[in-house]
C-alpha cells in the first residue's frame, strides 16, 4: 500500500492506494511509456464528458499548471 498526501484546497488529504505503480513512480522514465490507444480514447471521453461537475477546461485557471490524479 502506498500512502500519499495530496493538496486539496488549503489542506492536505491522505490517500492510501494499492498497487505497485505509485511505489516506483520516481524510477519510471515516463518518456518511454505510452498509454494504449483505447486508454487515450477513454481518458479523452472522460475529460469531455464529466459526471456531476464542470469540464476541466472550465475549472482550471489557464495561467497555472494543474496535476490530475
Amino acid at each position: 500500500m502506498t500512502k500519499l498526501q495530496i493538496p486539496y484546497g488549503s489542506r492536505l488529504i491522505d490517500v492510501n492506494t494499492a498497487g505497485k505503480l505509485l511505489e516506483h513512480e520516481g524510477g519510471i522514465d515516463r518518456s518511454k511509456t505510452q498509454p494504449k490507444d483505447r486508454d487515450v480514447e477513454r481518458i479523452r471521453h472522460a475529460l469531455q464528458n464529466p459526471i456531476g461537475t464542470k469540464k476541466l477546461r472550465e475549472i482550471v485557471d489557464r495561467k497555472k499548471d494543474a496535476k490530475i490524479v
